[in-house]
């Protein structure tokens, strides 16, 4: 593992995030220090009791959009393919159902955030795109239309703290309003975007700015408490990593990988939950598979990540993904890219063989199924509070 640090300086762009996993295990420290402090694990303790746990809703949910698009797009596979099943989900309260697909224009605004180095490719895929092409583009999105015409996606920076990108999500949910003002926006953050789109929350609120059509936050493997890894690769990052030529994605700072660490998360997390803005709905979706099911860098990752936690994508720890006072939508069986990046479809020779392993998931039917489900549940609780 030495040696792959060493030549690291001299890769080409093209194999630098392959390499990334290969660089992690090899550089990284092999413990955890005692890097957390009390209050925030016991904040922890107490908000994960918080949670409400909406996998037997969500799983309906995703069995009914399986089965409605079967035959539609690639990479399809059955529901239980698609969802862990751990055993211990409660019953449905009584027969709910999926309301049906509306071919209406619905009045949600959907924005994407992604995470750590995205930006690094974002010409080439867009987080839940279709990609059909060698670059990412709006018609990505085309597989939501005709009742979820408005996808946006946030342009954070790659290599940036949650501080920074916390300032471009809280910019981009803004201009949104102004070009939608009719629309209720729903967040969908993924990774690294989850923490950068709570730094959002924290800065319109701190500047009393929180738009009254912001309705939702959906993470997915959601960086909330942060990862270890974080916390043992933020040296090897500011040495080697930050200084790496990528001219798509210019270093903004040096913490990038801070940011996610379980130190800084825990402690943001105990520090600013309750100050965050009240009115929100929040869902959760984990993610973690075997580390055999996952993309061969990533799978380094997942077995280094074990000596913690079996059950990870090979960056997040299951039950570090979880957002206090959320909806616990389930546990997907993906590795960290596979269910949000569409590299298996890309066209280019560049990229497609280098991320093609376990690549393959029905993105369409996971993004229709979060939007559908996020719309209807928002739906019940305002007749709920309806005289």
């Amino acid at each position: 593992m030495g040696r792959i640090c060493e030549v690291v300086r001299s890769v080409g762009k093209s194999s630098v995030i392959a390499l990334m996993g290969v660089l992690m295990v090899g550089c990284g420290s092999s413990k955890l220090a005692n890097v957390v402090a009390p209050e925030a694990v016991e904040f922890k303790l107490a908000a994960d009791k918080t949670v409400v746990d909406s996998r037997a809703r969500f799983r309906q949910a995703l069995c009914t959009v399986v089965e409605q698009r079967r035959g539609q797009y690639p990479d399809e596979r059955d529901c239980q393919a698609i969802l862990h099943d751990l055993g211990d989900e409660p019953a449905l309260p009584g027969a709910w159902q999926l309301p049906a697909a509306s071919a209406q224009p619905s009045n949600l605004t959907v924005i994407l955030v992604s995470g750590v180095l995205w930006e690094c490719v974002s010409g080439t895929v867009n987080p839940f795109g279709a990609g059909k092409g060698e670059h990412a583009s709006d018609a990505d999105y085309d597989y939501l239309k005709p009742h979820f015409p408005v996808v946006e996606v946030v342009k954070v920076a790659g290599r940036a703290s949650s501080k920074h990108n916390g300032g471009l999500v809280a910019d981009a949910i803004r201009t949104s309003v102004r070009h939608h003002p009719g629309n209720d926006i729903v967040v969908v953050a993924y990774s690294k975007g989850a923490a950068d789109t709570l730094e959002a929350l924290r800065q319109l609120g701190e500047a009393n700015a929180v738009p009254t059509n912001l309705k939702a936050l959906v993470t997915t493997t959601g960086a909330i408490y942060g990862s270890p890894l974080g916390d043992e690769l933020d040296g090897p990052y500011k040495t080697l990593l930050s200084r790496l030529p990528w001219p798509s994605c210019q270093p903004v700072d040096d913490k990038p990988i801070e940011s996610i660490s379980r130190r800084v998360r825990m402690q943001w997390m105990a520090d600013h939950w309750q100050a965050l803005p009240k009115g929100i709905r929040y869902y959760s979706l984990g993610v973690y598979d075997k580390p055999e099911n996952q993309h061969w860098a990533l799978s380094l990752l997942s077995k280094h990540l074990a000596r913690y936690d079996a059950r990870n994508d090979s960056h997040m720890i299951y039950s570090d993904q979880i957002l206090p006072d959320s909806q616990l939508l389930g546990y997907i069986k993906a590795d960290h890219w596979s269910f949000v990046l569409p590299f298996n479809r890309n066209k280019s020779p560049l990229w497609r063989p280098i991320f093609n392993d376990h690549n393959a998931f029905p993105r369409e039917v996971l993004l229709e199924t979060l939007l559908r489900y996020v719309e209807a549940d928002m739906a019940e609780a305002g007749a709920a509070k309806s005289p």
